[in-house]
């Protein structure tokens, strides 16, 4: 019984530690792409904060062929008091320009991320200003959940021979 006490309290640290390390990494996607993702959600914002002070001015969205141009140069449109945005438009943090549709009154923002193609899932999804408010996991549990139990287990490791010599004591081996 002790020694199949011990043998799991070595087991439990470096699995709480792995778990830590693999959610951290899945939580921001994986590295660098995570970061990437990030960073398009973020310019994504930036633009659709720049194309609403636009339609405020102007009574519409861009055209998509006037695009996000429209955003830094007067593309020939009454009411327009830009430039809306401080700095030009950057390409996606792939370097590939972000794909912008106007339709009826409804716009769309796009980076077609790590693949350049449009579709793909997880880290070859598209970023769309339609789902940027949606969670980006999709996995069992919530990030919360595996980093408290992992971390749980992990800063309770201290206290474990304290924990397994209670037990011992209460549950004595018995020796033949």
């Amino acid at each position: 019984m002790r020694c199949l006490c011990w043998i799991i309290a070595v087991v439990i640290q470096p699995a709480c530690l792995i778990t830590m390390f693999i959610s951290a990494d899945e939580l921001v996607g994986g590295g660098d792409r995570g970061i990437r993702h990030a960073a398009a959600r973020i310019q994504i914002r930036a633009y659709l904060r720049g194309l609403q002070l636009y339609k405020n001015d102007v009574g519409a969205f861009p055209t998509t062929e006037q695009g996000l141009a429209a955003l830094r140069s007067n593309p020939g449109v009454a009411g327009w008091n830009g430039p809306y945005l401080a700095r030009d438009i950057n390409p996606d943090p792939w370097g590939r320009a972000y794909v912008y549709q106007s339709k009826a009154g409804e716009i769309e923002l796009l980076s077609l991320g790590l693949d350049g193609r449009p579709g793909g899932e997880g880290l070859y999804a598209d970023i769309s200003s339609r789902t940027l408010d949606q969670p980006t996991h999709r996995g069992k549990y919530s990030w919360g959940t595996v980093c408290a139990i992992s971390s749980l287990g992990f800063f309770w490791y201290p206290f474990l021979p304290g924990i397994l010599r209670r037990l011992n004591a209460k549950w004595p081996v018995r020796r033949s």
